[in-house]
């Protein structure tokens, strides 16, 4: 058995061929020079040195009369110096590892989804309300549904949905607790079953179903304060989950006419007209683009989402503020889960729209970022020059020095 031992140097590529006993069978020489586009640079082509290193093994195996497959080993020198020239840190096992992280995610998500999740955690449906409540919020009218749990010690819990199905992230986007401070305090009345105007409120948000999806077949008191509520009307009980549908006409955006005076013993009675809205994607933020029927004077037009500075209403052409409504004898004393303008009573166009061009322009920073910390990642080049070395390469010999009388020398 052989060993070939390959010496690559930055002007010439050394190859020998020893026997098992370390004695010398052969050896050859490649030399090559080195490019200099510009000074102090030194560079060469890659390809010499592998055509240097191929053509030297094979004149040391055809000297030594050795066939390829009686050698053992190959050893090579040179290439630690080679590879000194990369920058290597700690930005490379972090990009391998970051790389393997995001590889590695999607397909556990896939298996969590496909197998489901032991353990702690149960997975469970995503229809959280029945098919024909979905059906509804789907529509132009974009009614919201209000749903309720109990927690530990029969703590009340609600979540108001906007789509028929919830998706991560929705906590994320969710407005501060002092939007729902409002709404809140209209659940609360509304478990409690005090039968005044919260139901009406619940209305005004764009809630058109409140579903209980932990229902008990009987003696529930919960279920019985909702029966008992005017205004409520159970529309489906089963499979332990009760929905009750809201008389009142709610939507996303509505118009709202302003309460007549009533005398003695009776009661006002809450008239409402709901508005389309664009487009019928529960997903997204709803858009209004009409003309408002004539109507009373004093009504309002309200949209039931929270008021911000990203909205633009038109009205008749004109650029309005919406509002907070006031709250009568409430804590806050106004309600900013829900915005109002007031309408003349003729027939008038409104337009209402969003801008969420901040997110996707947030977004697509933190992707630049993201881009930017993976390309910094990357492995990098670094050369050094060795000035010291060049400067002796490029110096003169001394016999061709010609000393003149004024450096000090003598003349003939």
């Amino acid at each position: 058995m052989y060993i070939v031992t390959v010496d690559q140097g930055t002007s010439s590529t050394k190859t020998a061929l020893w026997d098992a006993g370390g004695d010398l069978v052969a050896e050859a020489t490649a030399s090559y020079d080195l490019e200099r586009p510009e000074p102090l640079w030194a560079q060469i082509d890659a390809e010499r040195w592998w055509d240097a290193c191929c053509s030297t093994v094979r004149a040391v195996l055809a000297q030594g009369g050795v066939r390829p497959g009686d050698v053992a080993a190959v050893a090579l020198d040179g290439i630690p110096a080679r590879l000194a020239g990369a920058s290597f840190g700690w930005r490379q096992p972090a990009a391998a590892a970051i790389t393997v992280l995001l590889l590695l995610a999607p397909i556990g998500a896939l298996g969590m989804l496909v197998l489901g999740v032991d353990g702690p955690l149960a997975r469970g449906s995503r229809d959280v309300l029945p098919a024909y409540v979905g059906a509804e919020m789907r529509t132009t009218d974009r009614p919201r549904s209000l749903v309720l749990s109990r927690g530990a010690d029969d703590r009340l819990i609600y979540d108001l949905l906007s789509a028929p199905q919830p998706q991560l992230g929705d906590v994320d986007v969710a407005g501060p607790a002092s939007t729902s401070a409002v709404i809140t305090s209209l659940v609360s009345r509304l478990a409690a079953g005090l039968g005044a105007d919260e139901v009406e409120a619940l209305a005004t948000h764009g809630i058109r179903y409140v579903v209980l999806g932990d229902a008990r077949a009987a003696g529930d008191p919960l279920v019985e304060s909702l029966d008992s509520q005017p205004g409520l009307r159970r529309v489906s009980a089963r499979d332990g989950a009760a929905v009750w549908q809201l008389v009142p006409t709610s939507s996303r955006a509505q118009v709202i006419d302003p309460p007549e005076a009533v005398a003695a013993g009776t009661v006002a009675m809450r008239v409402a007209r709901a508005v389309p809205t664009v487009p019928d994607d529960p997903r997204t933020p709803p858009s209004v683009a009409t003309t408002v029927a004539a109507g009373v004077d004093g009504r309002t037009l309200v949209l039931s989402e929270a008021i911000d500075s990203r909205w633009t209403w038109t009205v008749d052409g004109s650029a309005v503020t919406s509002t907070s409504p006031t709250v009568a004898g409430g804590d806050p004393a106004t309600d900013p889960s829900i915005q109002q303008v007031g309408l003349v009573s003729s027939s008038v166009p409104v337009t209402i729209s969003f801008d969420g061009s901040s997110r996707s322009t947030w977004l697509w920073a933190q992707g630049a970022v993201l881009l930017l910390v993976a390309l910094l990642a990357l492995p990098s080049r670094r050369v050094e020059d060795d000035d010291d070395s060049d400067a002796f390469e490029d110096a003169p010999d001394a016999a061709d020095v010609a000393v003149g009388p004024d450096q000090g020398g003598t003349s003939a």
